[in-house]
C-alpha cells in the first residue's frame, strides 16, 4: 500500500511538470531584470531564485540592528525599465502585471503589457514611471518613501518581487532621540565602570593588571589596523566563521565577569564557594563558575539567535566592564602616546580611506559586522531603512582607561578633581561629536573629538595644581592601589580633603 502511494505521487509529480512546460509555463527558464538608460541589466530573478536584495518580505523582519539590503530608487529617478525574458524552448504566457505602492501621494504609471505571450527567447519590456508629490507629503507630514511591490502572474504561478522609491527626506527629522540615549549610556558605563578598585584575583596571586606600555600602543594600532584592513576586503568570506569565534569568546569573557560579580554574592550564602571542585575535561573551578557559565552562555546564545540590539548592548558593556578590570594606563605619558595613535588610527580609516577606497573603511566595516563591538540603539523617527544610532566600543574603552588613570592618580593625591575634571571632559566631547555628526549627516570618529579635549582638561588641571612631572611619570608602584578602600558610592568620595588648589580652577 505504501508502494502504491510512492508511485501515485511520483506520477502526479511528472504529469504536473509535463503540462507545465507543455503549456509554457516553468519559471525556471523566466529571467527578469531591470535596466538602466545606459541598457545595463541588473538580475532581479533568474534559475527559478529571486535576488535577496529585491526581497521586501526580509525588511525590519527582526530587531537586529543590521541594514537588510534592499533595492532603492532614489530622489532624482523618475522611472525604471524592467524586462521579462523567456529562456525556455516554449511559450511564456503573462496573465497579468500587478503594481502596488503603499505611499498615498505617490502615483504610478506602467507603460507596456499587463499580459502578453513570450515566445522562446523573446523579451517583453515595461516602465514604471513615478510622480511624486513632494509638496503634499511634507505639508501632511507623511513618509517621503514607499515600498513598491510587483507581481506577475502566469495562469498557474507568480513572482513578487519589490523596491523602494524614496520621494524626498525633507521632511524627516534630523534630531534623534536614540542619539542622546546612546551617547548618555557610554557616559554612565564610564561614570560607573572605571572606579575599579583592584583587578582580578588579587588576593590569590597577588598579581596586578597589566599595564599598558607605550609600545603596546604601537602594537595596538598595528593590529587594529590590520585587523580592519582584513574584516573590510574579505567579510564575505570570513563573516560567519569570525562570528562563532566571536560568540565562544565573548562565553568566556563573560563568565568570568560574572564570576567576579557572583563570588561575593555567593560567599554571603555559603562559605563553600571558595571550595574547588574538578571535573574531567573541565579542570578545576568553584561553585560560582557553573551559574556564571550559564547565565554568559544562555546571553550569547540568545543574541546569537536574535542579534536583538539590547543583547548587543548588554554583551558589549560587559566587554568594558572586563577590560577596566584587567587593563590599566599606569601614566599620563603612556596615555599620550596611546591616546595619540588611536587618534591618527580613528583619523586615518574614517576620513583618509574614503579617498583611498572610495568609501570609509571604518564605517563600512562597523556597518557591515552585526557583532557586538558597537552600541547600538534603534532610530525612534520613522526612517527608509531600519537605522540605529551606533557608537563602536573603542569610543568607550579608550576613553575609559583614561578616566581610570585620573582616579586612581586623584586618590593618591586625595583630590576628586581629575576624576570629574575627566569626566566632564569625555562629556563635553562625546556630545560634541554628536552635534557634528547631526549637522552634517556624517559618521564621524569620536575620538577626534575625545583625545583632545581629555588630554588638554588632565594637562592643564595637573600643571596648574604642579603635579605634571609627577602624573606624567604615573601612580608610584609602593602605592597599594589594589588594596584601597572602595569608593564606589559619592559618600565615600566626599570624604576625600580636597586641596585649596582645587578651588582655585
Amino acid at each position: 500500500m505504501l508502494l502504491t502511494s510512492y508511485i501515485l505521487k511520483l506520477f502526479v509529480i511528472v504529469v504536473t511538470m509535463f503540462m507545465k512546460r507543455s503549456l509554457g509555463q516553468t519559471l525556471d527558464s523566466v529571467f527578469i531584470f531591470t535596466q538602466d538608460r545606459n541598457n545595463n541589466r541588473y538580475e532581479i530573478y533568474s534559475n527559478g531564485q529571486l535576488n535577496q536584495i529585491w526581497n521586501i518580505t526580509e525588511t525590519n523582519s527582526h530587531s537586529s540592528c543590521q541594514t537588510v539590503p534592499i533595492a532603492i530608487e532614489n530622489t532624482t529617478i523618475d522611472s525604471r525599465i524592467f524586462g521579462i525574458q523567456n529562456l525556455g524552448s516554449s511559450n511564456i504566457e503573462i496573465s497579468n502585471i500587478i503594481i502596488e505602492t503603499n505611499l498615498e501621494v505617490l502615483n504610478l504609471t506602467m507603460i507596456g503589457n499587463r499580459t502578453s505571450k513570450i515566445a522562446s527567447n523573446a523579451t517583453e519590456l515595461f516602465e514604471i514611471q513615478y510622480d511624486c508629490h513632494n509638496e503634499n507629503i511634507i505639508k501632511q507630514n507623511l513618509n517621503g518613501w514607499s515600498y513598491i511591490q510587483i507581481k506577475i502572474s502566469t495562469s498557474t504561478e507568480s513572482i513578487n518581487f519589490g523596491y523602494m522609491k524614496i520621494c524626498t527626506l525633507e521632511n524627516r527629522s534630523r534630531v534623534d532621540l536614540s542619539l542622546f540615549l546612546i551617547l548618555s549610556l557610554a557616559i554612565f558605563v564610564v561614570a560607573s565602570a572605571t572606579r575599579i578598585k583592584k583587578g582580578f584575583h588579587q588576593e590569590d596571586s597577588g598579581s596586578q593588571r597589566d599595564e599598558i606600555k607605550p609600545v603596546h600602543a604601537f602594537y595596538f594600532v598595528a593590529f587594529a589596523s590590520l585587523s580592519l584592513a582584513v574584516f573590510y576586503f574579505l567579510r564575505q568570506y570570513i563573516q560567519s566563521y569570525f562570528t562563532i569565534v566571536f560568540s565562544l569568546s565573548t562565553v568566556s569573557c563573560l563568565t568570568i565577569l560574572f564570576s567576579d560579580w557572583l563570588e561575593d554574592l555567593c560567599l554571603k550564602i555559603s562559605g563553600k564557594c571558595h571550595n574547588t571542585y574538578s571535573l574531567k575535561f573541565f579542570g578545576d573551578f568553584k561553585m560560582y563558575h557553573i551559574p556564571s557559565f550559564l547565565l554568559a552562555a544562555i546571553l550569547v546564545v540568545f543574541w546569537y539567535i536574535t542579534r536583538h540590539w539590547i543583547l548587543n548592548n548588554l554583551i558589549g558593556v560587559g566587554i568594558v566592564c572586563l577590560l577596566f578590570k584587567l587593563v590599566k594606563l599606569p601614566s599620563l605619558k603612556t596615555a599620550f602616546i596611546l591616546l595619540g595613535a588611536c587618534f591618527c588610527y580613528d583619523i586615518f580609516w574614517v576620513f583618509i580611506s574614503k579617498l583611498i577606497f572610495g568609501e570609509s573603511v571604518m564605517v563600512a566595516t562597523a556597518s557591515a559586522w552585526d557583532i557586538p563591538i558597537k552600541l547600538e540603539w534603534p532610530y525612534f523617527i520613522e526612517t527608509p531603512m531600519k537605522s540605529c544610532s551606533v557608537l563602536g566600543l573603542g569610543d568607550i574603552i579608550l576613553p575609559g582607561f583614561f578616566v581610570t588613570l585620573n582616579y586612581r592618580f586623584g586618590y593618591y593625591k586625595r583630590t576628586i578633581l581629575y576624576y570629574y575634571s575627566s569626566l566632564l571632559a569625555y562629556v563635553l566631547a562625546i556630545f560634541s561629536c554628536g552635534l557634528v555628526l547631526f549637522f552634517t549627516g556624517t559618521g564621524q570618529p569620536a575620538l577626534l573629538y575625545i583625545v583632545p579635549m581629555m588630554l588638554f582638561v588632565t594637562t592643564y588641571i595637573s600643571y596648574k595644581r604642579g603635579e605634571l612631572k609627577e602624573f606624567w611619570e604615573g601612580v608610584p608602584d609602593t602605592f597599594e592601589y589594589e588594596n584601597m578602600i572602595n569608593l564606589a558610592n559619592c559618600s565615600d568620595i566626599v570624604r576625600l580633603q580636597i586641596s585649596t588648589e582645587d578651588s582655585a580652577i
